[in-house]
């Protein structure tokens, strides 16, 4: 959701409190999760496999916050569906970061992750 999620949950009826309560608790604890699982996925499946799930995921949890704009304020379903955009988004982030580290000459790894997280950072800004 990124920027346009404080204002969606205000707009449910969620009060600040509520939802940094549930971000900074589940939310943090669901992405560090989603990055470890991800590590895991990426040692069975490979990078592209596991990139290529986190995307889905990622896509499939948007829709979590569209039901949860149809079921109103719900705090255990606020919490689902914060958890579950931050596990998504933890496993795909650990992908994205072992692709990019793949992509990298060992001589120089330093500098080029650097452009490579800077791109990844201001093409979106873009478009």
């Amino acid at each position: 959701m990124g920027v346009m999620a404080n204002p969606f949950y205000s707009d449910m009826g969620f009060t600040k409190e509520e939802v940094a309560a549930i971000t900074k608790v589940f939310g943090v604890v669901m992405t560090l999760m989603g990055a470890f699982i991800g590590g895991i996925v990426i040692l069975r499946l490979g990078v592209l496999r596991t990139m290529m799930i986190g995307a889905i995921l990622s896509s499939l949890t948007n829709l979590l916050f569209v039901l949860l704009s149809h079921i109103g304020h719900d705090l255990i379903f606020l919490t689902i569906t914060i958890s579950s955009d931050n596990f998504a988004a933890g496993l795909a982030s650990s992908a994205f970061v072992a692709y990019l580290s793949g992509l990298t000459n060992t001589n120089y790894s330093a500098t080029q992750y650097a452009l490579f997280s800077s791109l990844m950072l201001l093409i979106p800004k873009f478009l």
